[in-house]
């Protein structure tokens, strides 16, 4: 009797959810989802071209970047998020980075870099600042 992957992988991902929603292990249940979402990704077979027009890494920043709450956070943490959610687990950070950067000299952000730029720490303030 052969398994059915994606019942599996959509099975288990729907447990995650659930656990997530209860808050039990909430951290592992999150990583653990994102390895079935990924299994799903590879299983579809899409190409890095389609993933690319899926959604561009501008439309994943503002995604994350509305999410995130007033204050500090990690340019690092941040950049991994919002790749994972283009789908190109090959992206660098500086893929993320970059409009993060343009975004702040055109004004639309206000986020500054807070100790020297190697440490990737930021600080999200309102824009009335």
């Amino acid at each position: 009797m052969g398994t059915n992957r994606w019942r599996d992988a959509g099975g288990a991902l729907i447990y995650h959810g659930i656990q997530i929603q209860k808050g039990i292990a909430v951290e592992d249940h999150i990583r653990r989802a994102k390895l079935r979402i990924i299994e799903l990704e590879m299983l579809t077979g899409i190409t890095a071209k389609e993933q690319k027009s899926n959604m561009t890494m501008k439309e994943a920043f503002w995604l994350v970047y509305e999410k995130l709450p007033l204050g500090v956070f990690s340019g690092t943490q941040f950049a991994k998020q919002c790749i994972f959610l283009t789908g190109r687990l090959d992206a660098h950070k500086d893929s993320v980075l970059r409009p993060l950067r343009e975004f702040r000299e055109l004004g639309s952000i206000n986020c500054p870099n807070i100790g020297a730029p190697m440490h990737s720490i930021y600080e999200k303030l309102s824009l009335e600042v």
